[in-house]
């Protein structure tokens, strides 16, 4: 997958990849080691949480 668009500026993300119609628009929580947002595909929105393997991410 080709990403046109990543933006990091303070604790927000934003990618976007117009080959295959994707955004995903998130937002660091330090205190889970995550990053929450939402995934747009078209008409298609959907919660998306991002993670690193192997972290306690989401016990918080």
């Amino acid at each position: 997958m080709t990403l046109d668009v990543v933006i990091e500026e303070n604790d927000n993300l934003t990618v976007e990849s117009s080959e295959t119609g994707i955004t995903y628009e998130g937002r660091f929580r330090a205190a889970a080691n995550e990053i929450a947002g939402s995934y747009w595909q078209g008409p298609y929105e959907a919660p998306l949480i991002l993670h690193r393997p192997g972290t306690n991410a989401g016990t918080n």
